[in-house]
């Protein structure tokens, strides 16, 4: 997992995030990588959601598999 990432188990997802502090002392959740239980993925960024078409490059056939993930938590 690369440096700042973090996972979490949500309701049969898989949530990759990134953690950040905002003035030395307000945790933040920078980027999120969701994976939903039909392997379908939903990705933000500060809070906005990022449309899919943004990354289908890196899934296939529109599900994600563990290099698709780790690919697009580069991106986020």
């Amino acid at each position: 997992m690369p440096g700042g990432f973090y996972l979490a188990l949500m309701d049969r997802m898989l949530v990759i995030y990134r953690l950040v502090l905002i003035n030395s002392a307000e945790p933040c959740i920078r980027g999120s990588v969701t994976v939903r239980p039909d392997l379908t993925v939903v990705t933000r960024v500060d809070g906005r959601e990022v449309p899919s078409d943004e990354y289908n490059d890196l899934l296939s056939g529109g599900t994600a598999d563990y290099v698709s993930v780790l690919n697009m938590m580069a991106r986020v």
